[in-house]
């Protein structure tokens, strides 16, 4: 058979036949038990594939909700570590932290109160200085 053009459409032409349409096959009897022996064995093994694939994904499935379940419980977790920071650091850098203490309030007195320094400058300190003493240990 050669190209055949299809009355109609004169862009397609029709499709040849596969060279071995025509040719014929002769198996034994064995031979044809050993190819049905070999797609069933090839089948059964596909479904206890299908099986295990099933398996895996429901245990993925239950996965994952049970990882999205813990996730939530963490994520509020952290939110409210997070609100408790915030109170913490409200509490120790809050407005009323820094003010001054309340007895100098009562009394008026908004001077700084005296310093026990010696001296004037940089270098006053409140004791006097005394050397270090070097001592000797004998083993």
């Amino acid at each position: 058979m050669q190209n055949a053009h299809v009355s109609g459409s004169g862009t397609t032409p029709a499709l040849l036949p596969a060279p071995f349409a025509t040719s014929q096959v002769i198996l034994t009897k064995q031979e044809h038990i050993q190819l049905k022996q070999q797609a069933n064995l090839w089948h059964a093994m596909w479904k206890a594939a299908c099986g295990r694939e099933k398996k895996v994904l429901a245990k993925n499935a239950s996965l994952i909700a049970q990882h999205k379940a813990e996730m939530a419980g963490l994520n509020t977790q952290v939110a409210d570590l997070k609100s408790e920071l915030a109170h913490m650091k409200h509490l120790l850098f809050g407005r009323k932290s820094e003010k001054t203490s309340s007895s100098s309030k009562k009394s008026g007195n908004t001077t700084r109160p005296p310093s026990n320094r010696k001296g004037c400058g940089s270098f006053a300190t409140t004791k006097p200085y005394s050397p270090p003493t070097h001592r000797n240990f004998v083993s």
